[in-house]
Formats: structure tokens, C-alpha cells, sequence
């Protein structure tokens, strides 16, 4: 649980399209406290997932296959609805990372994520929804 804020079990979507990566993710998610409510693996399902279930956080990896990469698909979701967006890349190209940073997540993070780094990167995402709410 983060410290002065209450994580609700606040759901939070993993789009990630390594597979043992993403069920990883999702096992430390619920062990944080949270509550993981599916996986993605590329934009497209991660959109339908995110308006299906409405998550207030989004472990967001940027390079995703297929015809929406991680920031579009985070675009499309904030403009549809407030969500806190966390991402997660093995890129650290300047192009990319600036049009990552145009959405203004809640953080950063580059691969390989530790279970702590994933854990900070959370408690960030939800102080910034209890900040939103």
C-alpha cells in the first residue's frame, strides 16, 4: 500500500506482449495491492480492454505489435477518460521517449522493471488518481 493514499484496489490494466512478462506484472500488481483486471499484448485490445473495464492505472509498454504502438494506444485512453499511465520500455530513443513524454505519465520506466522500481511506478499512478479524484 502506498503511504497517505489508499490504493482502493484500484485496477490496473498491463499491456505488455511478452507473455511471462506481462503475468509477472500482473501477479506483483495484485501483491502490491492493486487489483490487475487483464493483459494486453498489442494497442488495439489494450483500448477495448480500457473501455470494457475503466482502470485508473496503465502499466503501458511502448513497443507494442501491431497497428497502435503503447503511446497511441495511451492517447486514445486519455482522451476517452482520466488514467494514470505508467510505461515501461526496452527503448530509450529521444523520438520516442519525447512522445512518451508529451502524455505526461505518471513515470517512466526502463526495462528490465525490479518488483520495487514497478511498486514506485504504482504508488505514483495512484497518488496522481487521488490527486484526480
Amino acid at each position: 500500500m502506498t503511504e497517505g493514499f489508499e490504493t482502493r484496489k484500484l485496477k490496473v490494466l498491463v499491456v505488455e506482449d511478452e507473455a511471462i512478462t506481462a503475468l509477472v506484472e500482473s501477479r506483483l500488481i495484485d501483491s502490491f495491492g492493486y487489483e490487475s483486471c487483464g493483459i494486453a499484448a498489442n494497442g488495439e485490445d489494450a483500448v477495448l480492454y480500457f473501455s470494457r473495464e475503466h482502470p485508473s492505472i496503465v502499466c503501458m509498454d511502448i513497443g507494442l505489435p501491431g497497428r497502435l504502438d503503447g503511446i497511441e494506444a495511451a492517447a486514445l485512453m486519455q482522451e476517452a477518460s482520466k488514467t494514470s499511465i505508467v510505461f515501461i520500455t526496452g527503448y530509450d530513443d529521444p523520438e520516442r521517449m519525447g512522445r512518451a513524454k508529451s502524455l505526461d505519465p505518471a513515470c517512466l520506466l526502463t526495462k528490465p522493471v525490479s518488483a520495487e522500481l514497478l511498486r514506485r511506478g504504482l504508488e505514483l499512478a495512484a497518488r496522481r488518481v487521488a490527486l484526480d479524484n
